[in-house]
C-alpha cells in the first residue's frame, strides 16, 4: 500500500465481502495512513462507480473478477513488503469514509477520524467489560458502521473476531452463528435481533440493540442477559450515547448517555438549552464527532455547527433527532425530525405511536406509516393474528385522538433495510376504503361531487374528499374549472387547488351565467409557441401527435368520418390554416363554417401490436386531422401539434367516444356535413368552446404590449436568464439546429407512480410537476456535481387567466389548440427532501402569470422581443403532460432546441398508472452514458421524496391573503388541532 502510495488522506477503496481479506485490509490500509472506504458488492455499478469517483479513491482493492466496471489502480497479493518510511499518523487523520444518503437524500461521504474510533473503542470496552475472553461476530455488512465497532470490540479487548459466511444474516441462520461459534458479546440493529429465536445461548453473555428504536419486548425476550441500548448516526463514529443496563418490563428504552469524552445538547430552535422532560434536537460534540463529508464544504457548514458550550474552535454535529433529558439523566428518542408525521395538523412520533401497540399482548413488533393523511399501523402477531378492535381500544386508552391508528394491517414479519431497520418505504398500501367522506349538503356541493367523479373517474365522492388524493393533477383542474362554468359555478384553477374539496369550493365559487360562444372564424396571429417552433425550425407535415382509441365493432366508416367532421366543426382549430405571405409574416385563419372540413380517413392492415404509420398533413391548406382505423375496434387519430396539446386530447378522446357510441344521435344528416345548429350538440357531448383559440390568439397579441405586463415581467426574466452557472451544462453555447434526437425512455411502476403523483402532491398541497421538477433539480444537481441551481425550461399548459381589464369573460378550459407556454425558471432543492419540495413549490408559484408572459414578451412585442431573445436559454427542457387513459401513440418530429429534453406522462393501464419518461438528447452536446446516469438519478430522487411524504403540509402560496412566513406556518400547523 505504501508503495503504490498510500498514506494519510488518501482513499482506498474496498471492494470485498465479509471475508478474512476484508479485515486484513482494512488494517492495512489504516496501518499505512490511509482511510478505506467500504464498497456493497450488491449495489449497483453505476452507484459504486460513483461512490469511488467522489471519493477519489486512490486504489481499489477487490477479488479478481467482481468489479470489472471499475477502472482505477489495483494492488497484486504478491507485492512484497516494502519498507517506506513510517509516516506518523495523527489523531486527526481520516481512518475510513461511510456514504450516507444523508438530509438531502444525496449520497455523501463522511469522513471520520482516528481520534474518534479510538474514543468509540475506549467507551465499548469499557462499557460492555470486554476482554481476551470475549467473541464478537462481524455481522454488520461493511458499508454500515456497526461493523466498525465489531472492530474495535474485538481488537480493542484483544479478543476473538468471529467472521460468518458472507451474506445477509438474520432469523435462525444468525442464531446458529450465535451457539455453534460460541459468541459472548453482539451489538445488532434491534429489526435483526428481533428477527433471532430467544433460546438457548449459553456463551452469550451480553447485546446491545443500535440504529434503530429498542421496543421493550425486546429486552423482555432477552432477559438473563445484559442489555444495553445504543444511538448515534454516522456523524457520530457509530455511537454517541449508551443506555444504562435495560431490565425487562420497563417502558420504551432510553437512548441513555454520552459515550467517553463526548457531549450530548437539547436544544431549542434558537440553540438553548431545554429543561429535562421537554423535546428539542439533539446535538453531539467531542472527539466521537465527524470531521465532516467528504469534498462538501457546504454541506458540513450545515450540519457541523460552532459549539457555544465547548472549548473554543470546537464544533457541534446536529442530528436532526429529537430527544428528551429524563430526571435521571438519560435521553429518551423522540424520532427523527424528519421521520416526523403530522395528521390533522397534530405532530406524531411514530416511535410513540408504535411503543404503546406493541405493548398489547398480541402484538410482537409495530410500525406506523402515513399513507393518504391517515395513520396506519402495521402488526407483527406473536402467534395468533391479533383482533384490531382489542388493539384500537388498547390505543385509544393510551394515546390522544390524533395518534390512535385509523387502519390496521397484519403481516407475517416487518421488512428490514440492507442496514437493518425497518422499511418504511416497503410496508404495503392498506386495502383501498370504499366509502367517501359526508354526503353533500347543499347544491353547489352535489354539482361539485358529480364533477369530481366524473373526471376523476371514481364511483362516489364526499363532501370533504381531497381532489389530490383522488388522483388530479393541474390539468385536471383546468377541465373541473370548464365544466363548473357550464353548471353556472365560476372558479378558477388556483382555487382548485388551495380549497381542494368540493365543501371548500362550493365555499368559494362565484354563481355566473353560461358564457357564450364567441366567433372562431377569420384571420389571427400566431401564438408565441407558434413562433418559437417557426424559429426553431423542423418538418411542419410531420408535426402531430397521434392518439390511439377504440371504437365499437361493426360501426361503418362513413360513421366515423361524419363524427371527425362534427369533432372539427365543434373545434375550430382543427380546420384551420396557415398562411403564408410573401413578405415572410405567417397567419393563420379559419374559414366560415359552410365549408367542409378536411379530414384524413384511410384503413390499414397492420401486425398485430403494431401501429400505422401517422399520416402526413398540411397546414398550408387546412388539413389538420386524421384518422387511420387498423386491427379490430382501434382508431389511431392524428393532429397537427399546431391544433392541438395535452389538453386538447382530454377534450377530444371523451367527444369522439361519445359521438361514435351506438346510442348516440347520429350527426347524419345535419347540413353542411356534421355542423350543428348554433350551441348544439350531440347527446352526451358538451358544449361548444367558449373562447376560440382564434379570439384567444388576438388577446395575446394585445396582452404582450401592455405596459403593465411589461413592467412587472421583463426584469423577472431578464433576471432567470442571466444565471448561467445554474444550466445544466455550463459554457456550452454549441447551436443545436440539425442535431440528431437521440431518446431514452425509462418507467415507473405504478406502486411509484402513485407516491409520486398522487399522495406527495396531496400530502405537500402542490401538483404533481412540482413534485417531479423538484427530483429533477435535486438530480441535476448531484449529476453535475456543483452547486443547486438549475436552469430549467420549462412547459406548461399556458391556459393562464388574462387579467379582468384585458378580458374578465375567457374561458379556455374546453377550447382545442396549441396554448403552451414555455418559460425559465431557476430552481433551488437544496435541504432536506421535505424542504426541497416545499422550497421549489414556492419558487415555481412565484412565476407571474404560471410563464405565460414569457412567451409574450419574447415573441410578440417588439420592444422585449430582442433583449430576451439575447439571453442565454437553458439547455435543458422539462413537460409533464399529465395522465393518459388512451394509448398516446406517437410525439411530434420537433426540432431539437435544447441538450437535453424530459417529457413525462402518467400513462394509465390495465394494471394501473405508470410514469413514463422519455429523456431526449442533442448529439454532440451530450453522451447516453451520461443521460442513463442523470435518468437513474431523477428516479433516485422521486424514491427520496416519495419516503417524506409524512412531512408535508402548508407552505405561504396556499394562503395568498395573509403574509406568513414558512416558520410561522408550521408553527400553527402544530398548535392548530386540523382546523385549517
Amino acid at each position: 500500500l505504501r508503495e503504490r502510495g498510500v498514506g494519510p488522506e488518501r482513499v482506498v477503496a474496498l471492494g470485498l465481502g465479509r471475508s478474512v481479506a476484508l479485515v486484513v485490509a482494512i488494517l492495512a490500509v489504516q496501518r499505512a495512513g490511509g482511510a478505506y472506504l467500504p464498497l456493497d458488492l450488491d449495489h449497483p455499478a453505476d452507484r459504486l462507480a460513483y461512490l469511488v469517483e467522489d471519493a477519489g479513491a486512490t486504489l481499489l482493492v477487490a477479488e479478481p473478477g467482481t468489479l470489472p466496471e471499475l477502472r482505477i489502480d489495483r494492488i497484486s497479493p504478491e507485492i512484497s513488503c516494502f519498507n517506506a518510511e513510517f509516516q506518523a499518523i495523527s489523531p486527526l487523520d481520516a481512518a475510513y469514509v461511510i456514504y450516507t444518503s444523508g438530509s438531502t437524500g444525496r449520497p455523501k461521504g463522511v469522513v471520520v477520524s482516528h481520534a474518534g474510533i479510538a474514543d468509540l473503542t475506549r467507551s465499548l470496552v469499557n462499557t460492555f467489560g470486554l476482554d481476551a475472553t470475549s467473541r464478537v461476530p462481524q455481522i454488520g455488512a461493511p458499508t454500515f458502521d456497526i461493523s466498525v465497532a465489531e472492530l474495535c470490540m474485538a481488537f480493542g479487548s484483544g479478543g476473538t473476531l468471529i467472521i460468518p459466511p458472507d451474506g445477509p444474516l438474520a432469523g435462525p441462520d444468525l442464531g446458529r452463528v450465535l451457539r455453534e461459534r460460541r459468541v459472548t458479546f453482539s451489538l445488532l440493529t434491534s429489526g435483526v435481533l428481533a428477527s433471532v429465536p430467544p433460546g438457548d445461548y449459553p456463551d452469550l453473555r451480553g447485546l446491545a440493540s443500535g440504529a434503530d428504536v429498542c421496543p421493550p419486548e425486546l429486552v423482555s425476550a432477552w432477559k438473563g442477559r445484559r442489555f444495553w441500548n445504543a444511538y448515534g448516526p454516522t456523524e457520530t463514529t457509530v455511537a454517541a450515547s449508551l443506555s444504562d443496563p435495560l431490565h425487562p418490563g420497563g417502558g420504551l428504552p432510553p437512548i441513555g448517555r454520552p459515550l467517553l469524552g463526548n457531549r450530548l445538547y437539547v436544544l431549542d430552535a434558537r440553540l438553548r438549552p431545554v429543561p429535562v422532560g421537554v423535546p428539542g434536537e439533539l446535538y453531539a460534540a467531542g472527539p466521537g464527532v465527524a470531521r465532516g463529508y467528504l469534498g462538501r464544504p457546504g454541506h458540513t457548514a450545515e450540519r457541523f455547527v460552532a459549539d457555544p458550550y465547548g472549548p473554543a474552535g470546537e464544533r457541534m454535529y446536529r442530528t436532526g433527532d429529537l430527544v428528551y433529558r429524563r430526571p435521571d439523566g438519560q435521553l429518551h428518542f423522540l424520532g427523527r425530525a424528519d421521520d416526523q408525521m403530522k395528521v390533522r395538523g397534530f405532530r406524531i412520533e411514530p416511535a410513540e405511536v408504535e411503543a404503546v401497540l406493541a405493548g398489547h399482548g398480541s402484538v410482537a413488533r409495530a410500525a406506523v406509516a402515513l399513507r393518504d393523511g391517515r395513520l396506519v399501523a402495521y402488526l407483527v402477531p406473536r402467534s395468533e393474528s391479533p383482533s384490531v378492535g382489542d388493539v384500537l381500544a388498547h390505543a385509544v386508552a393510551a394515546l390522544p385522538a390524533p395518534m390512535v391508528p385509523s387502519e390496521y394491517v397484519v403481516l407475517d414479519t416487518l421488512p428490514i433495510t440492507p442496514r437493518g431497520k425497518v422499511d418504511r418505504a416497503a410496508l404495503p398500501a392498506p386495502a383501498a376504503a370504499t366509502e367517501s367522506s359526508r354526503e353533500p349538503v347543499t347544491d353547489r356541493e352535489s354539482v361539485l361531487c358529480a364533477i369530481f367523479a366524473e373526471l376523476l373517474g371514481v364511483p362516489a365522492v364526499g363532501a370533504e374528499d381531497d381532489f389530490f388524493r383522488l388522483g388530479g393533477d393541474s390539468i385536471v383542474a383546468i377541465r373541473l374549472v370548464s365544466r363548473a362554468r357550464a353548471d353556472a359555478l365560476r372558479l378558477t384553477p388556483r382555487e382548485v387547488f388551495v380549497a381542494r374539496t368540493p365543501a371548500a369550493l362550493a365555499a368559494v365559487a362565484r354563481d355566473t351565467a353560461p358564457a357564450v360562444a364567441d366567433s372562431p372564424t377569420g384571420r389571427f396571429p400566431l401564438t408565441p409557441i407558434m413562433h418559437w417552433w417557426r424559429e426553431h425550425g423542423g418538418p411542419l407535415a410531420s408535426f402531430t401527435q397521434s392518439l390511439v382509441l377504440p371504437v365499437p365493432e361493426g360501426l361503418d366508416d362513413a360513421r366515423i368520418v361524419s363524427a371527425l367532421r362534427t369533432l372539427a366543426t365543434r373545434h375550430p382549430a382543427l380546420r384551420m390554416r396557415l398562411l403564408r405571405h410573401p413578405d415572410a409574416a405567417w397567419e393563420l385563419e379559419v374559414p366560415p363554417p359552410d365549408e367542409p372540413p378536411q379530414i384524413l380517413y384511410a384503413t390499414a392492415n397492420t401486425e398485430p401490436g403494431t401501429l400505422p404509420a401517422p399520416p402526413p398533413l398540411d397546414p398550408e391548406h387546412g388539413r389538420m386531422l386524421a384518422a387511420t382505423r387498423f386491427a379490430p375496434g382501434r382508431l389511431l387519430l392524428t393532429a397537427h401539434h399546431w391544433a392541438v396539446d395535452g389538453v386538447s386530447w382530454r377534450i377530444l378522446a371523451p367527444e369522439l367516444t361519445t359521438l361514435l357510441t351506438p346510442d348516440s344521435k347520429a350527426p347524419d344528416g345535419e347540413a353542411p356535413d356534421g355542423v350543428l345548429p348554433d350551441g348544439e350538440a350531440p347527446n352526451g357531448v358538451g358544449p361548444v368552446e367558449r373562447t376560440s383559440f382564434a379570439r384567444w390568439a388576438r388577446l395575446l397579441a394585445a396582452e404582450a404590449v401592455r405596459p403593465g405586463r411589461v413592467a412587472a415581467e421583463l426584469p423577472v426574466w431578464e433576471r432567470i436568464a442571466a444565471d448561467e452557472e445554474a444550466r445544466l451544462i455550463p459554457g456550452h453555447d454549441r447551436p443545436l439546429r440539425g442535431a440528431p434526437r437521440t431518446t431514452l425512455t425509462r418507467t415507473l411502476p405504478p406502486g411509484g407512480t402513485e407516491q409520486v403523483i398522487t399522495h406527495l402532491p396531496a400530502a405537500f398541497r402542490c401538483g404533481p410537476d412540482e413534485v417531479l421538477l423538484t427530483a429533477l433539480a435535486a438530480a441535476v444537481a448531484r449529476w453535475r456535481g456543483h452547486g443547486t441551481g438549475v436552469l430549467v425550461e420549462v412547459e406548461g399548459h399556458g391556459r393562464e387567466p388574462l387579467p379582468e381589464e384585458v378580458d374578465d369573460d375567457v374561458d379556455v378550459a374546453g377550447t382545442v389548440g396549441w396554448f403552451t407556454a414555455q418559460y425559465p425558471v431557476r430552481l433551488d432543492a437544496g435541504g432536506s427532501p421535505a424542504d426541497a419540495l416545499k422550497r421549489v413549490k414556492e419558487q415555481l408559484r412565484a412565476i407571474p402569470s404560471g410563464g405565460l408572459g414569457h412567451g409574450l414578451l419574447r415573441y410578440l412585442n417588439p420592444d422585449t422581443a430582442p433583449r430576451l431573445a439575447a439571453l442565454p436559454a437553458p439547455d435543458l427542457r422539462f413537460n409533464y403532460l399529465g395522465r393518459f387513459e388512451g394509448e398516446l401513440a406517437g410525439m411530434p418530429d420537433a426540432p431539437m432546441a435544447y441538450a437535453v429534453e424530459l417529457d413525462v406522462i402518467a400513462q394509465t393501464g390495465q394494471d394501473g398508472t405508470r410514469l413514463v419518461a422519455s429523456w431526449s438528447y442533442a448529439a454532440g452536446a451530450i453522451t447516453g452514458e451520461r443521460i442513463e446516469a442523470l435518468a437513474g438519478l431523477w428516479f433516485d430522487e422521486l424514491a427520496t421524496l416519495a419516503g417524506h411524504a409524512g412531512e408535508g403540509g402548508a407552505t405561504s402560496s396556499d394562503f395568498p391573503l395573509v403574509d406568513l412566513t414558512q416558520g410561522q406556518i408550521e408553527a400553527l400547523e402544530a398548535d392548530l388541532d386540523g382546523d385549517w
